[in-house]
């Protein structure tokens, strides 16, 4: 089965923010990537699914992070994380409308369609000295309090992830 690499990309507007990234960095083992998958043999959907570096599936000699069986053609597909090419979302890419690499995924009989934000972030404030917050992206958006941080409220909102394929080098 032939296997296609997907980057996952990163891209939101930020106000009193100097970077997004997972909770413990781009690389960290517990971050879990929420996403739906293609059936690339059928073209069938999957619910929501999720990845982590830390699980892994052995199959036929390969360690992957997700096995699937498709529910309509049976065919299975496998999906393994690599780490190494993320980098934090940073105020720079915000205010020059650039996407953030976050993680590559290897996808063997299924292709990502939709990446789904969730818990486990950490925004670091461009205050001095900076402050580094908690943030829970199930509901699209994170915006700090007045009664937390004055005037200088961070707020994260138009939050997106997209999968780009790779070009094979």
């Amino acid at each position: 089965m032939k296997s296609t690499k997907f980057e996952l990309e990163i891209f939101a507007d930020m106000k009193n923010i100097k970077s997004l990234a997972p909770n413990g960095g781009v690389n960290n083992d517990d971050m879990g990537y929420f996403f739906k998958m293609r059936c690339e043999n059928c073209g069938d959907m999957t619910g929501e699914q999720c990845a982590y570096l830390k699980e892994m599936v052995k199959y036929k000699g390969k360690i992957f992070n997700l096995k699937l069986k498709c529910k309509f053609c049976s065919r299975e597909g496998f999906v393994r994380l690599i780490p190494g090419s993320g980098t934090a979302f940073t105020a720079l890419h915000a205010e020059r409308k650039v996407w953030a690499p976050l993680m590559v995924f290897e996808c063997h009989g299924l292709v990502p369609e939709e990446y789904n934000f969730n818990g486990g972030w950490m925004i670091e404030t461009d205050e001095k000295p900076p402050r580094f917050v908690e943030a829970n992206f199930v509901s699209g958006n994170f915006v700090g309090s007045a009664e937390d941080f004055g005037s200088c409220i961070p707020s994260v909102t138009k939050i997106e992830g997209r999968f780009v394929q790779m070009k094979d080098k």
